[in-house]
């Protein structure tokens, strides 16, 4: 039996629970847990194929501020993340 789920955190309360193996818990969620030793590399040298990621929002004329913002923000630390920087 597996499970998938979108849910890092539901993952990452699972696998801390003993319910099994997770295969693809993000670096910057696992990497404390590994730290602490509540969680094991058990596969060092497998790594998660690289995926696409859109964020996609409703077309309109006008944005406020705060949305441009974020928009910006979450380019910017998935750039951090991925090495790659979106231009916008």
């Amino acid at each position: 039996t597996w499970l998938a789920s979108n849910s890092v955190s539901s993952v990452l309360n699972m696998t801390l629970s003993g319910a099994g193996v997770c295969l693809a818990l993000p670096d910057w969620v696992a990497s404390q847990y590994v730290n602490t030793g509540e969680l094991e590399i058990i596969l060092p040298e497998w790594k998660l194929p690289e995926m696409p990621v859109w964020l996609v929002w409703r077309n309109r004329e006008n944005y406020t501020r705060l949305f441009h913002d974020f928009r910006k923000y979450i380019a910017d630390k998935w750039g951090d993340l991925s090495g790659v920087h979106i231009p916008l």
